[in-house]
C-alpha cells in the first residue's frame, strides 16, 4: 500500500507523494497534522553520513546530548560570523551527505509544494543554514515539551517574520541513526483552544499528562514534516547504548503564498 492515513497523520513512501501535491499548504490549513515520509534517504546513505560524522568533533554540548550545525538564533550574537559559519557548515554538509543534502530536501519539498518555488531562506543574498544535526544521548531525558512559535520573538527572526507565515511554520527532521529503543516524536493532541495556552498554564493543570498522544517512530532515512509551530511536542528519551541522530529544521510558506522556505 502506498500510504496510510491515521487521523490527521499521513504515512507515505517518498516515491508515492503524488497523492499529496499540496501537502505543505494542507498542513498549514489543518487538514493534515503531519507526514511520515519513508525512504527519503536510503539506510546505506545514512550509514555513510553517520561514518562521516564520527570524524567530526565540532559539537556543542546541550541538554539532550550534543548538536552540530548553525541555527538562526546564532545570528543575534554576531551576524557577520553567523553567515561565515553558515557557508563553512554547508560545505561540511556536502561532505557528510555525498549525494547532496539540500538537493534531496528541496526535491522532496517540491513534490508537496503545490507548484511553489522551494528555496533555502536567505537575507541580503546570504543564505541561512539548512539544518542542524542532533545527537540525542541515552538517558538524558530527550527533548523537552515545546512548540516552535515559542521562539519567534527573537530579533534573529525579524527578516523571516517579514517574508514568511512564520507563526504557523512547520518542523521537519530525518533520522540518521536510531537508538535501541525510545526516541519517538510525541505529539500532544490538545484541543485547538487549549493548545494556544502557555506551557506553564498547561503544566499546572496537567494537560500534557491528561490528553491523548501520538507516538511517531520514523526509521533510518525517513523524514517527518509536521505542524511544529503550533502543536506541542517532545522527543522521548533514547534508551540503550546508541544515540538517536537526526537532522532537521523548519519550513514555512511565504506571505505571498508563492514560495516555500526552509532553514534551521
Amino acid at each position: 500500500m502506498a500510504y496510510v492515513k491515521n487521523d490527521l497523520w499521513i504515512t507515505v513512501k517518498a516515491d508515492s507523494l503524488a497523492n499529496y501535491p499540496d501537502a505543505v499548504n494542507q498542513i498549514y490549513k489543518g487538514e493534515i497534522d503531519g507526514m511520515l515520509i519513508q525512504q527519503v534517504f536510503t539506510k546505506e546513505e545514512m550509514l555513510k553520513a553517520k561514518h562521516q560524522l564520527e570524524n567530526n568533533s565540532n559539537r556543542k554540548i546541550v541538554g539532550y546530548g550534543k548538536s552540530f550545525g548553525i541555527v538562526l538564533l546564532d545570528k543575534e550574537q554576531d551576524q557577520t560570523k553567523y553567515f561565515q559559519d553558515v557557508k563553512a557548515y554547508r560545505t561540511e554538509l556536502n561532505k557528510i551527505f555525498a549525494t547532496g543534502y539540500e538537493a534531496r530536501i528541496e526535491a522532496l519539498l517540491r513534490k508537496v509544494s503545490g507548484a511553489r518555488k522551494v528555496e533555502l531562506a536567505s537575507e541580503n543574498n546570504q543564505t541561512y543554514a539548512p539544518a542542524q544535526i542532533r545527537f540525542m544521548e541515552p538517558n538524558k531525558g530527550g527533548l523537552i515539551i515545546h512548540k516552535g512559535s515559542q521562539f519567534l520573538q527573537h530579533q534573529a527572526f525579524a527578516h523571516l517574520r517579514e517574508i514568511a507565515r512564520l507563526q504557523e511554520h512547520l518542523s521537519y527532521f530525518l533520522i540518521i541513526d536510531k537508538p535501541e529503543s525510545g526516541g519517538e516524536l510525541i505529539i500532544y493532541d490538545l484541543p485547538p483552544e487549549e493548545a494556544k495556552k502557555d506551557f506553564d498554564t498547561l503544566s499546572k493543570h496537567s494537560a500534557f499528562e491528561k490528553c491523548d498522544k501520538k507516538y511517531i517512530s520514523p526509521d533510518i532515512g525517513d523524514m517527518v514534516v509536521f505542524h511544529g509551530g503550533i502543536i506541542w511536542h517532545k522527543v522521548a528519551d533514547a534508551k540503550g547504548s546508541k544515540n538517536r541522530i537526526s537532522i532537521g529544521g523548519f519550513v514555512a510558506l511565504s506571505k505571498d503564498n508563492q514560495k516555500i522556505f526552509y532553514w534551521s
